[in-house]
């Protein structure tokens, strides 16, 4: 399962927590219908602190294995939906799911910047110049 907030809250959230945690029904004060509520400083503690899912009450309380784990009352959240919520919120707990791409004339830190004395990529113009000890500091004398 993808660990973003889309997937999370259409698998998850939507189908197994809204009932009980919407707007409709906010049991124990905690509405998870949208990212807006999830993320909302109106909570304590925290639903979720993005970056450490370990004192995110949210995870806390799917993750955990007694009577008061959510959802309370139905099956447990399988591994990979439990990994999932780790994952989104260990990654900043984003809205969107991917980051905002660079622009075009931005480079990338796989392409070097071009040499502005050389003809060739990663040479130089002088002969041999693309051999390593080879060119104007390696000729010998004649």
């Amino acid at each position: 399962m993808p660990a973003n907030f889309k997937t999370i809250n259409l698998s998850i959230f939507e189908t197994r927590c809204v009932e009980c945690h919407g707007p409709n029904k906010k049991a124990n004060n905690v509405d998870l219908s949208s990212y807006e509520k999830i993320m909302s400083k109106d909570i304590f503690p925290p639903l979720v602190i993005p970056g450490n899912p370990e004192r995110s009450s949210l995870y806390q309380s799917v993750f955990r294995n007694d009577e008061f784990t959510m959802p309370k009352g139905r099956q447990r959240l399988s591994n990979k939906e439990l990994q999932a919520i780790y994952e989104w919120i260990k990654n900043g707990a984003l809205k969107d799911e991917m980051p905002k791409p660079k622009k075009p004339d931005e480079p990338t830190e796989s392409e070097p910047e071009p040499d502005p004395g050389s003809n060739e990529p990663g040479g130089s113009d002088e002969a041999g110049g693309n051999e390593p000890g080879r060119g104007d500091s390696s000729k010998e004398p004649g």
